[in-house]
């Protein structure tokens, strides 16, 4: 946890450690103190910044004073430190030799002709002779000290401007790459202390033995030259590093001081003679153009160009009265007077901009890794930072990083930004005039304007800074850009979404929008912005107009049957809105809970114990397909968010969250359309922050056009329809208000505490009973949007999740490939990492992702049988006593019988993990597949006697996944029966015949194509008729025939 306080917020944390701490250690379990975790830390990490952007290394005295007289290092654990040497290369006027006698006096150790000691040689006077002597122009040898720096045998004079440096793409992954262990050879100490006997210089640290990772960021649209960021340092780095460590630790025992007493400064009894501990702990590093810090905007940490200051500026025009339109006034004002990229070209227009390679080491000093009286200033500048100031003097590191630098020509660099950008910000320009004559005129226009803007915007942020993040790729790649910039460097547009004509004219095509592949609504890339230049009020508004107006431009496929095509029109228009209403909910709901999660965090236990069920029950109901449906179980959704707004999920809601009140679907109809009038207030269940409000008011409009009635008979009419909708998108409940308490009268502001069940009974109220008839479509939604279940049923290969209710699958059936729900996060596993012995599960999970085929019967079955099992989740138990019954069975034959005529039966109460049906999808359809597949790696890695191993046992077993559910479902026989116990493949169980699977298959899937009993039949046959029961009365899979008995007299 992170936390950032003021002074005085500091001093009471500090006040309370102080006072509570210590007594809440001493009450804790004893299992708490078992390991001595607590008695021997301290609660608490305080961050001070020293400096930013400081020189140092010019008066290494006045240095060891202030760094001495700042802080009380003998309290402090560790200190991070940041280290920058600015590499600048000029052209050389003429070069001035050095005096050899004195260079033989600065290295006395003598001067060589390579920093390698296995394959050096020491220059003799004659050879350091003919080096300074040699003509100037030629290229002089490199020369090194005795420990491996470069010395410099001739002094410069430089002209006046120096290259531009940045770093080349190509081959750094040498630089970073693991060192070859080097030959054993008596090394002299590389840091300091020449006098020192090289005897005593111990065994360097051991480099790093793999690769470093490190990110690289082309600038300016070439591809191959940048910036870097690592994860660690150059690799020839680390040698130096590991022999600074090996001084500091013999300086902590090679001269004690017997006047000191380290136990007092000692502050946890760490032993810092541990040839473990290491003073200095390399953290990371980078590259890039010193030219950055001078072209910095009114943000420390970005440039004016990569703000999105545009896109803000003229979305401004959504801005509501107050602080939102104050800050549009100021952003539009701003570019009004110059442009964030013009503002860009005035700073890099100085000759004596920096255009240095800054190389940027980080470290950590593990302060308790050094003896207590060295714990200070002078020591850690001296010993410390002055050594790895030198770092990148040494022949070794200055080879690593000469071999991948690009040098630029000053009058180049930085102007190629502007170069080639040049395309994007006279767009930018574009775009920012023409917008703001648009937004009177044609606001869902003005929409489109404002996502091609942010798009360029991004473009523009990525040319400047390489970082492919910034580029929001499920929407620029449809529109060509983000996948050209990233590829090539040119920005190029898709014609049939963004035209521009003569250069004077900006077109974007509304119907080839790009759109959300899950639920059909369209992509923004100027989200981001607009949240964090403004509010979510402010991005809601523009985004139910961007919306809205896809939908009228690209009318989504029939939500209603109806005669009447105008009609059917208005329904699919009122569906999007009723599908925003939901997503309002669903954030609103996670506004506030997460606000209450944040605070709840801080308490102490167990209410912070409960913030993390609680955070679960939200994702769970935000992710369910239906979250304001009660469905056949109510306890799916409504539980999970009356969990998540609960303080104590376990305990009972609070006071007054399900309301007394009760209104039909109309009368919420009217309520939510009386929200869009100028003259009344937004009352529950509409959210005033929320999209629908807007998207209703573009709505009506459009409705009214459409069914072309007169605006007083319209009211009736569109309620009718807005009514129908909630009722046919299953929305059971809505958010209400508080209760009134006071005489004053109630507050209608929506509460994401308060909900109110719709009357079923009579959903549509006196008025409106003659539209209760209206009958949905046969194929009703059964996700959230229509569109994507279409596609689903059309396209074989497109995604696709199991339905909630398994009855209406229908098509789904046909799919050629495996449902969302198959996903590595309901396996609990990742595609990579993790332990080696875990690695036949995963390559296991893996096959069965990357081979799944609806075309071969096997794995479909697999995938079919596993629906069916969560049909009757959680009833896979089968009790101790019943396994017991089974060891009289010596036919295998009446065993096998006894087997599949089990009770399922639920587990024992303390059992969890049972009803989610994820991982049941996801880890029976691997595990049938692997089983009935002899190439799968589970049985290519099959262990003795038919074993699977340990980590899958432990996974799979606690799920019931094992040899005794594949005998209860047919699709293996038992050989003994130790199967219902220590079932093992290929010996007390076995998979049963082609033939025999065959048949079988072919029988469910014959019972299934009943689309109104067909879950029904498949249940009882494979499981039995009292789960067929279950499967339909308890949870909701479609019907079952009602069987009606006839009485003779």
């Amino acid at each position: 946890m992170r936390l950032e306080l003021n002074l005085h917020e500091l001093k009471r944390l500090d006040c309370s450690i102080r006072s509570q701490y210590h007594r809440w250690v001493a009450s804790a379990p004893d299992s708490y103190r078992s390991d001595n975790f607590f008695p021997s830390r301290v609660p608490i990490c305080v961050t001070a910044r020293f400096g930013q952007n400081h020189e140092i290394g010019v008066n290494e005295d006045q240095e060891c004073m202030t760094w001495q007289t700042d802080r009380d290092w003998s309290r402090i654990r560790y200190v991070n430190v940041a280290l920058a040497t600015h590499m600048s290369i000029n052209p050389v006027e003429h070069w001035d030799a050095e005096d050899i006698d004195e260079l033989e006096d600065a290295y006395h150790e003598g001067i060589f002709d390579s920093d390698d000691i296995a394959t050096r040689n020491r220059l003799t006077r004659e050879q350091l002779q003919a080096i300074l002597d040699a003509d100037v122009g030629t290229i002089l040898p490199r020369v090194y000290s005795n420990r491996g720096y470069i010395v410099e045998t001739h002094m410069a004079d430089l002209g006046e401007r120096p290259y531009a440096v940045l770093v080349k793409a190509g081959g750094l992954h040498d630089a970073f790459a693991p060192l070859p262990t080097p030959a054993v050879v008596v090394h002299p100490m590389q840091i300091n202390a020449g006098d020192e006997p090289q005897d005593q210089v111990p065994a360097v640290d051991a480099p790093p033995t793999s690769a470093t990772p490190f990110f690289f960021y082309p600038q300016a649209g070439l591809r191959s030259v940048g910036h870097f960021q690592a994860d660690g340092l150059v690799s020839t780095c680390y040698p130096i590093v590991g022999r600074l460590n090996q001084r500091l630790r013999s300086q902590n025992v090679s001269n004690p001081d017997p006047h000191s007493d380290d136990s007092d400064d000692d502050m946890d009894g760490v032993d810092y003679t541990s040839t473990r501990r290491r003073v200095v702990e390399p953290i990371a590093s980078q590259g890039y153009n010193a030219m950055m810090h001078h072209t910095r905007g009114r943000s420390a940490q970005h440039h004016d160009a990569q703000l999105g200051l545009v896109t803000a500026a003229i979305s401004g025009q959504w801005a509501t009265p107050g602080t939102n339109s104050a800050r549009a006034y100021t952003l539009s004002t701003q570019c009004h007077y110059e442009m964030p990229h013009e503002s860009f070209n005035t700073k890099i227009q100085p000759d004596d901009l920096g255009r240095d390679l800054r190389l940027e080491n980080v470290y950590c000093f593990n302060m308790l890794a050094l003896a207590p009286r060295r714990r200070c200033g002078d020591v850690i500048v001296t010993d410390i930072i002055m050594p790895l100031l030198r770092i990148w003097d040494h022949g070794s590191t200055r080879a690593s990083i000469n071999n991948h630098i690009q040098l630029f020509h000053p009058t180049a660099y930085p102007a190629l930004y502007s170069w080639t950008t040049y395309p994007l910000t006279a767009l930018l320009d574009h775009i920012f005039t023409e917008a703001e004559e648009v937004y009177a005129k044609d606001k869902f226009r003005h929409t489109l304007l404002v996502e091609v803007c942010s798009v360029v915007e991004r473009g523009l942020n990525y040319m400047h800074t390489g970082n492919a993040a910034v580029i929001a790729s499920s929407v620029m790649s449809p529109l060509w850009i983000g996948k050209a910039l990233v590829t090539d460097g040119f920005p190029c547009f898709n014609t049939d979404i963004v035209r521009i004509h003569n250069g004077k004219r900006l077109t974007v095509s509304a119907p080839n929008w790009p759109m959300a592949a899950d639920s059909a609504r369209p992509l923004s890339s100027s989200r981001a912005t607009q949240l964090f230049r403004y509010d979510k009020r402010h991005f809601n508004a523009f985004y139910a107009h961007l919306a809205m107006g896809i939908v009228v431009a690209k009318p989504p496929p029939p939500f209603i049957k109806e005669s009447n095509e105008l009609r059917q029109r208005a329904f699919a228009i009122m569906a999007y809105c009723v599908v925003l209403f939901i997503d309002d909910c669903k954030d609103l709901v996670s506004t506030e809970v997460m606000k209450a999660l944040k605070r709840q965090r801080l308490l102490p236990l167990p209410q912070s114990a409960y913030a993390s069920s609680r955070q679960s029950a939200l994702n769970r109901w935000k992710e369910s397909l239906e979250p304001l449906s009660y469905g056949k179980e109510r306890a799916n959704t409504y539980a999970s968010l009356l969990s998540s707004i609960s303080e104590d999920p376990n305990g009972e809601p609070p006071a007054g969250t399900e309301v007394t009140e009760c209104l039909s679907y109309v009368d919420v109809a009217k309520l939510m359309l009386a929200g869009t009038h100028s003259s009344t207030s937004v009352r529950a269940p509409l959210w005033k922050h929320g999209a629908c409000l807007t998207a209703l008011e573009i709505a009506i409009v459009e409705i009214q056009h459409l069914l072309n009635v007169p605006i007083p008979d319209s009211e009736g009419i569109i309620a009718g329809i807005l009514a129908t909708t909630l009722r046919d998108l299953k929305v059971d409940y809505v958010p209400w208000h508080a209760p009134s308490r006071s005489t004053r009268g109630t507050t209608h502001v929506v509460s994401h505490l308060h909900w109110m069940s719709i009357d079923r009974t009579n959903p549509f109220g006196p008025q409106l009973a003659g539209n209760a008839q209206h009958h949905p479509a046969s194929a009703r939604m059964t996700q959230i949007q229509q569109v994507a279940v279409n596609r689903a049923l059309t396209d074989r290969s497109s995604e696709w999740r199991v339905p909630v209710n398994v009855s209406h699958m229908d098509g789904l059936w046909e799919k050629s490939v495996l449902p969302l729900d198959w996903n590595w996060t309901n396996a609990f596993m990742t595609p990579t990492g993790g332990p080696p012995s875990h690695a036949y599960m995963r390559d296991t999970y893996l096959w069965a992702q990357t081979t799944y085929n609806k075309g071969n019967w096997k794995h479909h079955m697999a995938l079919v049988w596993a629906i069916l099992v969560t049909t009757i989740l959680p009833n896979l138990h089968v009790p101790n006593s019943s396994k017991d019954r089974l060891r009289g069975y010596t036919n295998l034959g009446s065993l096998n019988q006894a087997i599949r005529n089990l009770k399922w039966e639920p587990p024992e109460s303390t059992k969890k993990g049972l009803k989610d049906r994820g991982p049941f999808i996801t880890m029976v359809t691997t595990y049938i597949m692997a089983l009935m597949d002899p190439s799968s790696p589970l049985l290519t890695n099959l262990g003795e006697r038919g074993g699977f191993g340990d980590p899958w046992t432990k996974k799979h077993n606690p799920k019931y996944i094992h040899g005794l559910l594949v005998v209860r479902l047919g699709i293996a026989d038992a050989r003994a029966p130790s199967v219902a116990t220590v079932p093992k493949y290929d010996d007390n169980f076995e998979i049963r015949s082609d033939r025999q699977l065959r048949t079988l298959y072919d029988r469910i899937m014959s019972l299934l194509s009943d689309r109104k009993h067909g879950v029904y039949f498949a249940v009882c046959e494979l499981f039995s008729t009292e789960m067929g029961v279950y499967a339909v009365d308890v949870k909701g899979h479609g019907s079952r025939p009602v069987v009606h008995s006839s009485q003779s007299s």
